[in-house]
């Protein structure tokens, strides 16, 4: 299996590192393959599969003298020898995160506040957005939601729309894309005040989606309707296990393929929660946690086989391996680890057929 990890990187040193983990009977293996050094702070990495393209943020406020950070693409048509193809200035201050549907690439620029849409219809080649959407407002915690921060795009399962979700003005906003390509807001969802929804992650059938909220060491429920877009917060849990009083920054979620469960990074307990998802209303439950094996998790990603999951370590240096039990939904911390300076993403590369 091949990945990519990206992260915050000393200016010169490779911000992006590729790897190749070898599993044999005998031992279990990150293998270097790969860096770039052309991109300062390569915090978060989006692998469209059907273009062998990564795409990549650089989280900064002043590119070419202009309160931006920047988005790149690079070819991956062979794994393991990236090409920066292009660059592009992500219209707002420090670019958090990606998203992908219908041929858009989803920046959202958290300092600015906003996210922009890059139309790659027309062109492989990545060209200036199209559209910038900005956010205003703000909520209770004065100096974490003074302003608007988007932190996340993430669509839904069939590409009708998605959902923005505002760290500082504690909103969800759902969009969607006119037959014309104009973006169109749907529905704005206030949520709890001073819960910072960073990340979200959609179950599978669409009706459900689960929020990790930052600000307030939780995890949300909401409800979706499919076709319109439409939300509805339903419940929100402590990010935690029950008797667990430790306080933390929740950053990634992310739900299994079967849609069986959820899991839920937390950085300051650093570890990953497990809930269990009942198959009639997707309500959550706590199931178990498990130790990173490192300092501030503030990202991980499920293997192609929904096996293992690797989790990027940020303020201790490191990766490191969890395996995953698909029934039980249990994780196990390995002793497979790599070190990789402050990593803040995980990227799994998924067509691989190339590779020896």
């Amino acid at each position: 299996m091949l990945l990519y990890v990206g992260g915050y990187n000393p200016s010169g040193t490779p911000s992006i590192q590729g790897l190749k983990l070898i599993q044999s009977a005998n031992q279990t293996e990150f293998k270097p393959i790969a860096t770039d050094n052309q991109l300062d702070n390569a915090s978060y990495l989006l692998y469209v599969a059907s273009i062998k393209q990564l795409f990549a943020v650089s989280e900064i406020n002043n590119a070419d003298g202009a309160n931006s950070g920047w988005v790149a693409q690079y070819d991956l048509t062979q794994p393991q020898q990236p090409k920066l193809v292009a660059r592009q200035l992500s219209q707002g201050g420090d670019p958090c995160h990606l998203a992908w549907l219908n041929q858009h690439l989803i920046c959202s620029n958290y300092s600015g506040g906003n996210f922009a849409d890059f139309n790659t219809k027309h062109s492989v080649e990545l060209l200036p957005a199209q559209t910038c959407i900005q956010h205003s407002g703000s909520s209770v915690i004065s100096d974490r939601q003074s302003q608007a921060h988007v932190h996340s795009a993430t669509a839904s399962p069939d590409n009708a729309f998605f959902v923005v979700a505002d760290l500082g003005a504690d909103k969800l906003v759902s969009y969607r894309f006119s037959q014309t390509g104009a973006i169109e807001q749907v529905f704005s969802l206030t949520m709890p005040a001073g819960s910072g929804p960073r990340h979200c992650a959609f179950h599978p059938n669409g009706k459900s989606l689960y929020v990790a909220n930052e600000l307030n060491n939780t995890i949300s429920q909401v409800q979706v309707n499919p076709t319109t877009g439409e939300l509805a917060l339903c419940a929100t849990l402590p990010a935690l296990a029950p008797n667990n009083s430790n306080h933390s920054y929740p950053a990634e979620v992310l739900v299994d393929q079967q849609g069986k469960f959820v899991y839920l990074s937390n950085r300051g307990d650093d570890s990953i929660s497990c809930f269990t998802i009942a198959p009639d209303s997707q309500a959550l439950s706590f199931r178990s946690s498990c130790s990173t094996g490192g300092q501030f998790p503030r990202h991980f990603a499920l293997s192609p086989n929904q096996d293992l999951i690797v989790v990027a370590n940020q303020q201790s240096d490191n990766i490191r391996l969890l395996n995953r039990d698909r029934h039980s939904g249990a994780l196990t911390l390995t002793e497979t680890l790599f070190a990789v300076n402050a990593p803040s993403c995980v990227c799994f590369i998924t067509n691989e057929s190339s590779l020896p």
